[in-house]
Order: C-alpha cells, then sequence, then structure tokens
C-alpha cells in the first residue's frame, strides 16, 4: 500500500482526546506519544508511515528489531501509526534511547534545514561515533524511589566525545553491579542485526534509534539477564529503488555506521568489566 499522496507533514503536536493516556515510558524522543490498551499511538510522518506499510513484505528478516505495527489511523488528518509497547515485556525495565546516524534531514529538505541539522551533526557524538544519548532511566529498585540514573535530551546534546563512554557504561549500572550478563546477551543481538543490515538493501535508513531496555527486577526471574534492541523513528528512511546502488559514504546508510559503533561500545563495556571493580568504584572515568 502506498499512501505517499495522501498523508500531509506532521504537525510538531496532536491534541489527543482525555481519555488516551500519556505514555510514561518514554525515554528520549518526541514527548507527543500516547498509550491505550498496549499499543502506542505515535504522530508520524510520509517516510515512516511507507516503511512499516512495506518492510514486512519485502525485508522480512528485519522484522524481530522493530516494534509490531498494527496499522496507521487519522487524528486532525495527521497519521497516527499504532505499535506494540516494548517495554510491556518486563517487569521493571530499564530504558536507553540513542539516535543512531550521522544524517537528520531528508532529500528534500530546504538548505537551511540541512545547515541546521549538520550543525547539530558535528556539535555532538554523532559526528565521532554516530551515537546521541538522548534519555535513558534505570528505575530504583524501591518503590517510588528515584531513578538510579537518569539522562535527558538536553544533556545528551551537551555530552562531549571524551565523557560519552563512561556515560553510556553508566546505563548498565543497576545500584549493585555492572550488568555484564545484559551486555553480552546485547552483544549477540546486536550481531545478528548487523547480518540482516548487510545483507538487506530494501532500505536506506539514514538515521533512526535504537532503544536498548533491560531488566532490572532480577529476583525470582527466569530470565535475570534479558535486554531487548529494537530500531524505532524511521523518518528518514526511504525506500532503495537502487539495490546495486554502491555506499558512497557513511551517511549513505548511517545506521551500518552506527550499529557497529554501538557494538564496539558495548564490547569494550564487557572487556573493561573484566578490569574493574564496580563495586567501589562504579563511576569510573573508563575513557
Amino acid at each position: 500500500m502506498n499512501i505517499r499522496h495522501t498523508l500531509k507533514k506532521v504537525k510538531k503536536s496532536v491534541s489527543f482526546d482525555s481519555d488516551i493516556a500519556v505514555f510514561k515510558n518514554q525515554y528520549g524522543g518526541h514527548q507527543n506519544i500516547r498509550y491505550k490498551e498496549g499499543v502506542l499511538l505515535k504522530p508520524s510522518n510520509e517516510r515512516e508511515v511507507n516503511f512499516y506499510e512495506g518492510v514486512a513484505d519485502v525485508w522480512p528478516s528485519f522484522l524481530p528489531f522493530i516494534p509490531t505495527y498494527y496499522g496507521v489511523n487519522w487524528h486532525e488528518e495527521i497519521p497516527v501509526i499504532n505499535l506494540d509497547d516494548l517495554t510491556k515485556e518486563f517487569s521493571s525495565a530499564a530504558g536507553l534511547d540513542v539516535k543512531a546516524g550521522v544524517r537528520f534531514y531528508d532529500n528534500g529538505a530546504h538548505t537551511i534545514k540541512r545547515c541546521s541539522m549538520m550543525s547539530k551533526l558535528y556539535t555532538t557524538t554523532s559526528f565521532s561515533h554516530g551515537l546521541r544519548l538522548t534519555g535513558a532511566k534505570v528505575p530504583s529498585q524501591f518503590e517510588n524511589g528515584k531513578p538510579i540514573y537518569f539522562l535527558n535530551k538536553k544533556s545528551g546534546k551537551k555530552l562531549k566525545t571524551k565523557n560519552f563512554r563512561s556515560t553510556f557504561y553508566r546505563f548498565f549500572y543497576d545500584g549493585n553491579t555492572l550488568r555484564t550478563g545484559v551486555l553480552r546477551n546485547l552483544l549477540t543481538i546486536i550481531d545478528r542485526l548487523l547480518m540482516v543490515l548487510e545483507q538487506g538493501r530494501e532500505f536506506f535508513m539514514y538515521s533512526c534509534s535504537f532503544l536498548i531496555l533491560y531488566e532490572t527486577q532480577t529476583e525470582d526471574s527466569e530470565h535475570p539477564d534479558k535486554v531487548s534492541l529494537h530500531l524505532i523513528d524511521f523518518a528518514h528512511t526511504e525506500r532503495n529503488v537502487h539495490k546495486d546502488r554502491p555506499i558512497q559514504t557513511r551517511d549513505d546508510d548511517g545506521i551500518i555506521f552506527a550499529t557497529y559503533s554501538l557494538r564496539n561500545e558495548v564490547a569494550k563495556c564487557i572487556k573493561r568489566s573484566e578490569k574493574v571493580d564496580w563495586f567501589t568504584d562504579p563511576w569510573l572515568d573508563l575513557d
């Protein structure tokens, strides 16, 4: 289904009915996602809708790495996509939203928009790593307690390259120990994702986001090191109609570059954990 000519550009804000709750487990991105009966309602745009409408038919191997898609409806003439709530598979999820890629504008973007996005690239860790931390929370193990770790979008933009690694590592510290089992499982998932990305040329993903979730309630759990990795936010994704076109620069497929960068950081964290006593000094400067 191609709805290219029926969609209008998404507005910055959509007014939902009062009976539709605000989604409280959002870690980064735009703050207008709502929640109803286990389904997320996200204001979208033409590119993202066309991606979800077409991906199952042309790239089924990619489906395990994206949220389940339940369709699209319209609200105030704006497309709203219906997606699975990835956090519902966890009793108490720690979540990290990572902006991935090195290009944040579309092919038809105005020059002013391109310059603005390039400025954002060069002044953040997106330029050095292809990754920018946009939001994170590790919940307290006590009811109504303050999060053990919290990062917002503003702090992520201010983060410099020299501090990226130590800030990234902190997300995997749950208040007691570094979750090395989670990291090892995450590394396995990243390797599977890379295989799919390198084999599939159905879409060019200039940028999107990684959503990493892991279980913090480990007592009496059958899977204490449960972790998931999904790609979300496909507003800058387009169908690859020339599958034989060579990749000219890392901009052409920023997600592969970002995924390798993510793998590198996770692998280094695992290696470092074998040498560092996290119980006595969990906030070491690991750069």
